[in-house]
């Protein structure tokens, strides 16, 4: 009687002692690549002189559709140009700052250190291996909050 149970015993110290989560770090999963943006949802949509923008990305030209954003390990992130310049003679790198994860990764804190030195704080809705989906608030006027919900994916 005691073999059959040191053979089971045995057997579910191996398992549990080789068991090994493997799962990505949320860092590891927001700095394995640079993300490009492929939806960027305003709520309530932004009314402005052209007309109302709802989605940013399908309001904007291809040049800036193809930029994207990198963010180091490091704390640092850069947003470049993409394979599309704007303009030819634009530097590549149009953005850059300080970037870091709230203690319960489910922020991320950006500070741009290029033109406007803004402070954003992204809710992380979603984050896989080949999608990340953020959410900040932003004032439009002294009364109106929009959300906006930006959906990103590696090229």
């Amino acid at each position: 009687m005691k073999k059959p149970l040191i053979i089971v015993t045995a057997a579910i110290i191996m398992v549990f002692s080789c068991s090994k989560d493997d799962s990505p770090t949320t860092t590891e999963l927001l700095t394995k690549a640079p993300w490009q943006i492929t939806s960027s949802i305003i709520d309530p949509p932004l009314v402005v002189e052209q007309g109302t923008i709802i989605d940013e990305v399908a309001a904007q030209s291809g040049c800036i559709k193809d930029d994207l954003w990198i963010l180091n390990s490091g704390g640092t992130f850069f947003r470049n140009e993409g394979d599309t310049k704007c303009q030819p003679d634009y530097y590549d790198v149009w953005d850059m700052g300080l970037w870091a994860l709230s203690q319960d990764e489910l922020k991320i804190y950006e500070y741009e250190l290029l033109y406007t030195y803004d402070y954003i704080e992204y809710d992380i809705l979603n984050l896989t291996p080949s999608e990340m989906q953020l959410r900040f608030y932003f004032f439009s006027d002294s009364v109106t909050a929009h959300s906006v919900t930006r959906t990103y994916q590696h090229p």
